[in-house]
């Protein structure tokens, strides 16, 4: 009942009305938090009414905002689990030298660290694949916002 529900408010935030024309298009809701969301900027309508997302295109970022959305956060998971499992494995006390096992659990919240930093680094990608593949054809300069 759970999935069903989900995909019921997923079909409700993601459809919208022209104002102008009152066709239903698909859109993702509107951005307007400050973080970076990367996306189409704006869709348009057959009736040319223009509907802005507040997403940006990967190719319209600079430098400093591309860097900043890819790594912001995925070095401190690793460090993080590492810390905090080494602890652990200090505090269980099952053998005899208690810094092994602390190095041994805490070499084990490493790696998953690890894990969880490139999952997240996965997932962070796709959307910037997708928009390099809608924007290839199109000049540095301008949105591809005409479809």
């Amino acid at each position: 009942m759970f999935g069903i529900f989900d995909i019921i408010m997923l079909i409700l935030i993601r459809r919208h009305h022209c104002t102008r024309c009152d066709r239903v298009f698909w859109a993702p809701p509107i951005h307007s938090g400050a973080e970076i969301c990367i996306g189409r900027e704006c869709y348009i309508c057959v009736c040319g009414n223009r509907y802005e997302t507040g997403r940006r295109e990967w190719t319209r970022l600079s430098r400093r905002e591309k860097r900043q959305y890819l790594w912001s956060g995925l070095l401190m998971i690793p460090l993080v689990t590492t810390v905090l499992a080494a602890t652990g494995g200090y505090f269980l006390k099952w053998h005899e030298p208690y810094w092994f096992m602390s190095v041994f659990i805490g070499f084990l919240g490493l790696l998953s660290g690890l894990n969880c930093s490139g999952a997240l680094l996965v997932i962070r990608g796709l959307p910037v694949m997708t928009s390099l593949r809608r924007t290839r054809h199109s000049a540095p300069g301008l949105s591809s916002a005409a479809t």
